[in-house]
């Protein structure tokens, strides 16, 4: 039930046109969020992260109501269309700065840098599928909605967001040996990689983006699926911590994260590749030549601490003995997989349609 609450946030927070609608669908989607994270209540951690995601949360929907209140003094409407035809006629440079507080708490809650210490904190703390589904979810119907907007948000601010989160993502987990703080530092990193075709509504941000979701749908099953394996779990919620314990006598789960990994480095012809191709073709063609560097540059240093988890995973592959895994779970990883690796072919056809949808 808390899921399918929260999936109709998820959906409908994209076609928001009104910012007390906003607030009200983002609440719904976050208050969901709060009790699915604490939901295994004899878990001290799960509560812990539970009770600071709450707080947190309520610090950003603190900024997005004193945002809507600026913006409702200014142009008497809480519309979307109506501020974007005040600011055309006005040119309200005080608006611009209102909207700018609600672009920040919405960074906020999705955890982006330099406002992304709790998010870590809630990654560790709370269970391995719950955490699975929020670095999913949350940012990903936010950001939606970002860039369905982006007409109203000055581009600077998702810039300067966006170069604080490439180097705090690719520079921190150099020093981590936490699986899970280096997942989510990964989905900083991807996330601040989307801010500059959100400022240019280019399509590259489709394509990125459904590389990520299946990209880290089939991480969190593999771990899911490895978790019967370890010998001394640190919890039944969360027996991998860290990377020393991806010790999984399955070779072909094993290869499966492996190919995950080489995605997020960006090795062709896996999604990740196909992803980042896009996105630094779309910022050269719009003369963002220094950002589309910078995002090589990041990613090669974030390729460091990818490399750390794949040598660990590889050492799986000389373990002599296979133990099986459980038959649904195989089955659905399978077709994830087949979905996977095939992805390069049916790329150009995915872009015909976003560009169809688009136009």
């Amino acid at each position: 039930l808390l899921i399918i609450i929260n999936l109709i946030g998820l959906i409908l927070f994209p076609m928001v046109n009104d910012l007390l609608l906003l607030y009200i669908i983002i609440e719904l989607q976050s208050y969901s969020l709060y009790i699915i994270t604490g939901v295994h209540h004899k878990s001290y951690n799960a509560t812990r992260g539970s009770m600071l995601y709450f707080v947190t949360g309520g610090i950003a929907s603190i900024g997005i109501l004193l945002s809507s209140y600026f913006v409702y003094n200014t142009v008497g409407s809480c519309n979307i269309t109506d501020i974007t035809n005040y600011y055309a006629i006005h040119n309200a440079s005080n608006l611009f700065d209102s909207l700018d507080i609600l672009v920040l708490a919405l960074i906020f809650k999705m955890g982006l840098a330099p406002l992304h210490s709790w998010s870590i904190a809630v990654y560790n703390y709370a269970p391995t599928y719950i955490t699975g589904y929020i670095s999913i979810v949350a940012k990903v119907s936010i950001l939606s909605w970002i860039y369905t907007n982006s007409n109203l948000i000055h581009s600077d601010l998702l810039i300067i967001v966006f170069y604080l989160s490439i180097i705090i993502a690719a520079y921190k987990p150099l020093f981590q040996v936490n699986f899970k703080t280096i997942l989510a530092y990964s989905g900083i990193l991807n996330f601040g990689y989307l801010l500059l075709p959100v400022c240019l509504q280019d399509p590259s941000y489709y394509i990125y983006i459904i590389q990520y979701v299946i990209t880290h749908i089939l991480i969190f099953l593999c771990l899911l699926a490895s978790n019967e394996f370890i010998s001394k779990p640190n919890s039944q919620w969360s027996p991998i911590v860290n990377v020393n314990q991806l010790v999984i006598p399955n070779k072909l789960l094993s290869i499966c994260l492996i190919l995950c990994f080489f995605s997020l480095i960006g090795i062709p012809p896996l999604p990740g590749f196909y992803g980042k191709f896009y996105v630094i073709q779309s910022l050269i063609k719009y003369n963002f030549t220094f950002e589309a560097i910078s995002i090589v540059i990041f990613s090669v240093i974030a390729t460091y601490y990818y490399a750390y988890v794949i040598k660990q995973l590889a050492t799986n592959l000389m373990i002599p003995y296979n133990l099986p895994i459980n038959k649904s779970l195989a089955f659905v990883i399978s077709l994830l997989l087949v979905f996977f690796i095939t992805y390069f072919v049916y790329i150009f056809n995915l872009l015909d349609v976003i560009n169809i949808i688009l136009s």
